[in-house]
């Protein structure tokens, strides 16, 4: 565990952050057998030599971005980074990019209570917060090993993308 700031330096673009909060929505998520209920990919924006950590995720009013550090303020549950797995450094430009072009996109309420009975079917043209960053993943070029369903929040652990244990950000 240690503050955003201790580590806000060593944060790059397309990694990764999962949350587990304490409201309505997360916890039905977490009955359903997930530990984390909600996933946000980060980057990295410079402007007249500063640099601010953004998140980019999917959410009720669709994909929009939100400054990291403003979440964590106001923020009542718990945050984990982790890193992209250094063999995928090349693919962190192209992971921006299709963030970049889903913005806006729809959030997919349909599939997110059909989701807790089983997987969905992955598509672009509305989103549940995890499906988000792996078809993001999955447009930049890495290998899409969790085929054409959506991933829940803990999933995309299992897609080896990013690296195995998180740090807890308060």
């Amino acid at each position: 565990m240690g503050t955003y700031q201790s580590y806000r330096d060593k944060i790059k673009d397309a990694d990764l952050l999962l949350w587990r909060g304490h409201g309505t929505v997360a916890r039905a998520i977490q009955l359903f057998g997930q530990y984390h209920n909600h996933a946000s990919l980060i980057f990295e924006f410079y402007k007249f030599d500063t640099r601010r950590i953004m998140l980019f995720e999917a959410l009720f009013n669709g994909v929009e971005p939100e400054f990291l550090s403003a979440r964590l303020d106001r923020y009542s549950g718990r945050c984990w980074w982790y890193p992209l797995k250094n063999r995928f450094n090349d693919h962190r430009g192209a992971i921006y990019q299709a963030a970049n072009n889903y913005g806006g996109t729809p959030y997919d309420y349909k599939n997110l209570f059909k989701n807790a009975f089983g997987y969905v079917s992955a598509d672009a043209e509305k989103f549940l917060c995890s499906e988000y960053p792996y078809i993001c993943g999955v447009d930049a070029g890495l290998p899409p090993s969790f085929g054409l369903l959506a991933p829940r929040p803990d999933d995309l652990l299992t897609l080896g993308w990013w690296v195995d244990e998180g740090i807890e950000l308060t």
